[in-house]
């Protein structure tokens, strides 16, 4: 039925029973006939009743049935704003990620004392670098021995910064694309580590996955070494230029240095070596 005729019934019918009242009053032969017609006819103002009844019932169905039509069509449109937003929020997202990682990059080109020209150079600059360690853990120099210290710190620290931003921009990335963040509350290396294969399938990070994985190795399997190599060039620091370092941070450092010897001292003895 159409919505034209389907507002149009109720009136029609009325009319028609309206008429016949008449009609039927109009023929009626004396005034005690009208009078028993009148009684009669006054059921007909039941029915006109319950045509209205039906036809606001039926009139308050179809404005329901528009009702529930235009909630879902708001419905689908907040989801398709939604899934807009979130597309927005992932793009925007991936090209802070980009920006994060290639800013880095590209600070490494300009500045002529970086341990390396490029990112994807860092891992190499980073095993050339532990060749110091020879000096700093040997050496009874302290002079030799701040002097190999300040040439690893300048080929760690940009190491570490690199491992940082990669991390900073995964995080980046899974808040924008709103996916669970990889191994949240660790340290970066040990994210990197631990999340290389989540992490080289994320676009922009993928080409610096590697070289990050590669840093991230060798700073989660030689740890105990680094604290080593730290506690030296801070102690040569110290006996070069009395206070210069932290009586509470050498005391922290020696400590971790020998509860790792001691553990690796108790691994040997229960392996027999």
């Amino acid at each position: 039925m159409k919505l034209e005729d389907s507002r149009r019934w109720p009136w029609m019918l009325t009319g028609a029973v309206l008429a016949a009242a008449i009609a039927v009053f109009a023929l009626a032969p004396d005034m005690t006939t009208r009078s028993q017609l009148g009684d009669y006819l006054s059921g007909f103002a039941n029915a006109i009743a319950f045509i209205w009844l039906i036809a606001a019932y039926m009139q308050q169905g179809r404005e329901l049935g528009l009702q529930r039509q235009e909630i879902a069509l708001q419905r689908q449109s907040l989801n398709l704003q939604r899934d807009e937003l979130k597309k927005m929020g992932k793009y925007a997202g991936l090209a802070q990620v980009a920006h994060l990682l290639e800013q880095f990059d590209q600070s490494l080109k300009v500045d002529p004392n970086a341990p390396a020209k490029s990112a994807s150079e860092l891992p190499i600059a980073f095993m050339n670098g532990i060749g110091l360690w020879k000096t700093l853990t040997e050496s009874e120099d302290p002079n030799a021995v701040l002097d190999a210290y300040i040439k690893w710190m300048k080929i760690y620290a940009p190491c570490v910064e690199f491992v940082a931003r990669v991390a900073s921009a995964v995080d980046l990335y899974c808040e924008a694309a709103g996916e669970v963040a990889i191994f949240p509350g660790a340290q970066p290396a040990d994210r990197i580590f631990f999340g290389f294969e989540q992490i080289r399938a994320i676009p922009h990070i993928s080409n610096y996955a590697g070289s990050a994985y590669a840093i991230a190795s060798n700073m989660v399997l030689i740890a105990p070494g680094l604290d080593r190599i730290q506690l030296a060039g801070l102690e040569a620091a110290e006996k070069i230029m009395p206070g210069v370092a932290k009586a509470e941070a050498l005391q922290e450092l020696r400590a971790k240095v020998k509860a790792h010897d001691n553990a690796r001292k108790a691994a040997k003895d229960k392996n027999g070596t």
